[in-house]
């Protein structure tokens, strides 16, 4: 249930639900965590960089590539604007 509201704020695209979706990537499930970042990066937020990346660190190899290519899109984005 929580996975679907994370996801229709990231469809939504609001920049106001940024600080609501920061805090799932700090959840134990793995799902929650996955589902906020596909979000945040659906906002396009440059907010959302520093806690992706910390949730890379925390994360294995494999799953912390993907968090970290989405800060990398973020700041792309930040940059371009």
């Amino acid at each position: 249930m929580r996975a679907w509201a994370i996801d229709a704020l990231g469809q939504i695209g609001s920049e106001e639900a940024v600080p609501k979706l920061l805090q799932p990537l700090f959840d134990e499930h793995e799902g929650l965590r996955r589902t906020a970042a596909l979000a945040l990066a659906k906002i396009g937020d440059p907010r959302a960089v520093d806690a992706l990346e910390e949730t890379a660190r925390r994360e294995s190899w494999l799953a912390g590539r993907h968090y970290r290519r989405m800060a990398r899109r973020l700041r792309k984005a930040a940059a371009a604007a």
